[in-house]
């Protein structure tokens, strides 16, 4: 059985509803389906894409970087080895855009001089 008290759907519904926003705004910002959200919201763990999808949008919402959605979110995420998983991605995917920042920082100084 699913913990219905403490999981993914459970703090995202609070969160939806503290900033104001509905299951409908979300799916359409994050191309979810409304199968999704539901699913979550009676305890299932969302995919790894799909919570870093939920994740980036509410941060961009929130103004805040990913990193602080998914460290709330954590606590809310009952299997630990989903949790181990998104915080590798997460910090693989830091890693790429560190990468790819110093890149695009290298080629501009190429090409501007």
């Amino acid at each position: 059985m699913k913990n219905r008290r403490n999981n993914f759907g459970n703090w995202l519904n609070f969160k939806l509803d503290n900033l104001g926003k509905t299951k409908t705004w979300l799916e359409n910002r994050s191309n979810l389906s409304t199968g999704s959200i539901c699913r979550w919201i009676k305890g299932s763990t969302p995919g790894i894409d799909n919570y870093f999808s939920v994740c980036s949008t509410l941060a961009k919402e929130m103004h805040v970087d990913v990193s602080e959605v998914v460290k709330e979110t954590l606590n809310y995420m009952p299997n630990l080895r989903t949790v181990r998983r998104v915080a590798s991605l997460f910090i693989f995917r830091r890693i790429l855009d560190l990468v790819n920042d110093l890149i695009l920082d290298k080629f501009f100084v190429v090409f501007v001089f």
